[in-house]
């Protein structure tokens, strides 16, 4: 066995790689990639609009230039990967004890009749809203608004105009 040295910048692609596997998780892109023989990383990001990003992530220059963007130690493409990330993604969910606050306060002065109260669960807070019969009619949580089919109309529409868009259910139905 020999040993081969391996040329290129220390630490290169593996963290570059993490970080951009990470804001593609985050950011809602699709992403897919190959590793060269010579450790290159070669990605294609496919944004939520249709259109797609290829880019090379590795530890020396590129020498063929078959990607669109290419990261190496010369060349910082972080800033140009990142910007393109936010103009194709979804801006990330934030979620958390303040903002789930927040909410239920204004959903308890809009909804006096009803009971609204902000849950501790086992990883994150969420909010319920239940009638004098205790009956839960929704439930807001990191993951979105959860609306039950026997919710009253008026309910629903405080919901919708309360809850932040990023929380409320894609489809038509509100289920």
């Amino acid at each position: 066995m020999r040993f081969q040295k391996k040329w290129g910048a220390v630490g290169w692609p593996e963290p570059q790689a993490r970080r951009l596997e990470h804001w593609c998780e985050r950011w809602g892109i699709e992403y897919d990639y190959s590793i060269a023989e010579t450790g290159s990383r070669y990605y294609t990001l496919y944004g939520i609009d249709g259109t797609y990003l290829q880019v090379r992530i590795a530890d020396h220059g590129d020498l063929y230039g078959r990607t669109d963007i290419s990261w190496d130690p010369t060349d910082d493409a972080w800033p140009e990967i990142r910007s393109w990330i936010r103009a194709h993604g979804m801006r990330p969910v934030r979620w958390g004890e303040r903002i789930a606050q927040k909410l239920t306060n204004k959903l308890q002065a809009a909804l006096p009749q009803y009971t609204v109260k902000l849950r501790h669960g086992l990883y994150d807070s969420f909010i319920t809203i239940v009638d004098s019969q205790q009956f839960v009619l929704a439930q807001i949580m990191r993951n979105g608004l959860h609306v039950e089919n026997f919710c009253p109309a008026e309910v629903r529409d405080i919901l919708m105009r309360l809850v932040p868009v990023q929380f409320q259910p894609q489809d038509d139905d509100n289920s």
